[in-house]
């Protein structure tokens, strides 16, 4: 191919990467402006974005639901552009950029026919997309480390630039800042830079290559250090880190039923933790088959097929690790989510190795097979309307809407109505009350039904059946299988 169609073909596949990024960036905005909040994000409104910046960062109430640095953006972006739910959510819109621009950065470095397909692959999952659209730690955890990868990677390909290990350090910061579990990505990183610098330097002097590499590292990992104490010490002693998985195999099962949107067929988990198992052992069988030929131009030309695969590996021995010394679970479901794109990457450094051997055409077939698959999953997927985590949530804010409109028209406008309802509502309906300034709504706790309760809302299956003469449906929302009901009941008040 003349270098003019090679060209040619680099723009046309920059330009469909561009288009589909755009496309996802502007569903994910949409979805993000009119979904309702949801529990964990309400929550996070009403007991963190209001404390102090110091109180925020210090973690002065321990809970795992304060994700540190989305907290402190939510409060500053409140500040400068109100309490819609498209600003709240805007800091993980902007961490869906980065993920955006810097997966593109990683896939384009190697084999131009695998671009597309695995592109397609890191962001055409739909629970991930998800996150990116939620005013939680979670998208920015990730777009965060993903930008970290990309600038380790790149010091390690040159060894030259040196804000490339500070812009590491810092996106790798940030990330645990936005959410804990990446303290493993972290410390795995660092080991991983560590071990390909000393595989670099095989034979050679590496005390002294150690000290040159990791002068930054060590100064950021201090810095970090001081940052992040006081929280992770509140955090250990509450025990917060439970992750909800009882064995290591769950996190490989999560992450085949996150990218299937909670789809849970046991045979296609097993498959599917199968092959991502075998891409993470034939990745570390070919670079310790290297190792023993001493093959010095590898190590030199494969820094992100070592420290993609290094990196995952140690992430989920860490996890082993800290499951039996302090009885931390597993990685599942959305905690799990940030070890996609390193799945994925693992797969694409594998696939660009075997493409220049004789399994040329065999990865070639394999990765055009990859976009259809992908396209139907996320395509069968997309919904504007519930978070899956979160979905109980989705009629929460039509619901206050409705209710306002059923009390001014029964004249009570005058007086608080009071409303029964489900605890999960709770964070959520106070939240709309506080932002959409709904005066004429007494705050909702977490205490159930009560015989003064204006009107209810809960689930349909709550309201037993001896007292269902005493509650008019006034709206049923199917798809929660929830209903707004009216306190029928003469001794309410």
């Amino acid at each position: 191919m003349s270098n003019l169609n090679k060209k040619t073909s680099t723009l046309i596949q920059y330009g469909i990467i561009v288009i589909i990024s755009l496309a996802l960036l502007f569903f994910v905005i949409y979805k993000a402006s009119v979904t309702s909040f949801t529990h964990d994000e309400s929550f996070t409104y009403l007991r963190y974005v209001h404390s102090s910046f110091m109180h925020i960062i210090s973690f002065k109430n321990a809970f795992t639901n304060n994700h540190i640095l989305n907290s402190i953006l939510m409060k500053y972006f409140e500040a400068l552009l109100g309490s819609s739910e498209l600003v709240l959510r805007l800091p993980n819109i902007i961490a869906f950029a980065f993920y955006l621009v810097f997966s593109f950065l990683l896939l384009k470095k190697t084999s131009a026919p695998l671009l597309i397909p695995f592109f397609l692959l890191s962001v055409f999952n739909p629970y991930l997309l998800d996150f990116f659209g939620l005013a939680r730690g979670y998208g920015l955890s990730i777009g965060l480390m993903v930008a970290s990868l990309f600038f380790l990677i790149n010091y390690c390909l040159h060894e030259k630039n040196k804000s490339d290990l500070i812009f590491f350090n810092a996106g790798a910061l940030l990330a645990s800042l936005a959410n804990f579990t990446l303290l493993n990505y972290y410390a795995a990183a660092l080991i991983s830079f560590n071990l390909i610098i000393f595989l670099k330097n095989f034979g050679h002097n590496y005390k002294a290559s150690f000290v040159k590499h990791n002068r930054i590292n060590f100064i950021a990992v201090t810095i970090s250090a001081v940052i992040l104490f006081e929280p992770i010490r509140k955090l250990m002693k509450t025990k917060g880190l439970d992750f909800g998985g009882a064995q290591i195999t769950e996190t490989l099962h999560s992450q085949v039923q996150n990218f299937l949107y909670g789809v849970n067929i046991q045979s296609v988990n097993q498959v599917g933790s199968t092959i991502l198992a075998l891409i993470l052992l034939t990745n570390l069988f070919i670079i310790v088959s290297h190792l023993l030929k001493k093959d010095a131009l590898f190590f030199a030309q494969q820094n992100g097929l070592i420290i993609v695969n290094s990196l995952t590996l140690l992430i989920l021995i860490e996890s082993i690790v800290q499951h039996f010394l302090i009885g931390n679970d597993y990685f599942i479901g959305r905690f799990s989510l940030f070890l996609h794109p390193l799945f994925v990457f693992n797969a694409f450094y594998l696939f660009a190795y075997l493409y220049s051997t004789r399994y040329r055409v065999v990865v070639l077939i394999t990765s055009i097979l990859i976009i259809p698959l992908v396209s139907w999953n996320l395509a069968r997927s997309l919904n504007t309307q519930w978070y899956p985590d979160w979905k109980y949530d989705m009629n929460t804010k039509n619901m206050l809407t409705d209710l306002r409109q059923t009390v001014e028209l029964s004249g009570q406008n005058e007086q608080q109505t009071h409303l029964g309802i489900c605890w999960l509502f709770e964070p959520t309906i106070n939240f709309y009350r506080v932002v959409k300034k709904m005066d004429w709504l007494a705050p909702v706790d977490r205490e159930g039904i009560k015989e003064n309760d204006n009107y209810i809302y809960t689930f349909n299956d709550s309201i037993k059946p001896n007292e269902a003469r005493y509650y008019l449906t006034k709206i049923n929302y199917q798809t929660t299988e929830t209903s707004l009901y009216e306190n029928l009941k003469e001794d309410r008040r």
